[in-house]
């Protein structure tokens, strides 16, 4: 397919959109789902909810240089993995940040470029050599790091794909309105109960979120300026 995932095929199949297809054994799988050769199909869902509590507080700026200072902490009722916070063309890595646990960007060995680290660009001699997107990749986690900041990364100057459907998930507009994006993995989103409290992260049954229940992306937009607690996007 031209776009994240293959998915939409080179050549249209009308008689594809039309077949039916139906659920596999139980609801958690599909069975007869007509798919184009070389190609995948995209299927979405969404929620809303509203938060009993904060699900962040932020005190970040910008120093002389134009990186970040101050602090950030999130309040969700589990620990984010493989977490890193993006601003204007700098990410920030973190690792693991545990709920309430606060980080500073300046405190540690600075931010890299959100472009090199994204396409993981190597050294290579005398220049740096960024990796090629592989077109026909189905890296899940993969097509979300890309597809979350695609135009930040080059567009389709670096994937020779189209966004598609994923580009609104394209966070990058933001990154240069003064808003900050904390990214990281955890439990899938209907994994957990919007009223935790905020000071035990707990949810209403008494029952803890770890972090083997599901895997998902989860994202926070904060602003940047003074100190706030922002509201879950």
């Amino acid at each position: 397919g031209r776009r994240f995932g293959s998915t939409d095929a080179a050549m249209p199949h009308p008689s594809l959109a039309t077949a039916n297809y139906g659920y596999g054994a139980s609801l958690a799988s599909l069975a007869g789902v007509p798919i184009a050769t070389s190609s995948s199909r995209l299927f979405e869902s969404q929620w809303t909810a509203r938060t009993a509590g904060s699900p962040a507080t932020t005190s970040l700026d910008l120093n002389a240089q134009g990186t970040l200072r101050g602090g950030i902490a999130h309040h969700l009722p589990f620990p984010l993995t493989q977490c890193v916070l993006v601003h204007a063309g700098w990410l920030y890595e973190i690792g693991r940040l545990a709920p309430h646990q606060r980080y500073e960007p300046d405190a540690g060995r600075g931010p890299r470029s959100l472009t090199g680290a994204l396409t993981r660009r190597v050294a290579s001699r005398e220049s740096d050599v960024a990796l090629r997107w592989d077109t026909s990749s189905v890296d899940t986690a993969r097509i979300l790091e890309i597809a979350g900041f695609h135009a930040a990364v080059g567009g389709r100057g670096y994937t020779s794909l189209l966004s598609g459907r994923l580009e609104r998930i394209d966070l990058s507009p933001l990154l240069r309105v003064d808003r900050a994006v904390l990214v990281g993995w955890g439990p899938a989103g209907t994994a957990w109960n919007t009223g935790w409290k905020e000071s035990g992260c707990e949810v209403p049954s008494g029952e803890s979120l770890g972090e083997s229940e599901g895997h998902s992306l989860w994202r926070m937009v904060v602003a940047i300026g003074p100190a706030t607690t922002e509201p879950l996007p």
